[in-house]
């Protein structure tokens, strides 16, 4: 789980959140406005949502 925290802290850093969007997201996705305080699929979740902000990711195709 250690692990994970890291994950979505290095995606909030890389996206540029400032605190109040990070626990804004944590809050809106978890219900809790803490990653220690979340479980491994909530970490999972916020992870997945980050993902395809992240810079030099390309999004889905579109058609």
């Amino acid at each position: 789980m250690k692990n994970l925290i890291k994950i979505v802290h290095t995606g909030k850093n890389k996206l540029g959140w400032d605190e109040e969007t990070y626990r804004g997201v944590l809050l809106r996705e978890t219900g809790k406005n803490s990653a220690k305080d979340c479980t491994t699929p909530e970490l999972e979740r916020v992870a997945r949502l980050a993902q395809p902000l992240l810079p030099g990711r390309v999004g889905p195709a579109e058609g």
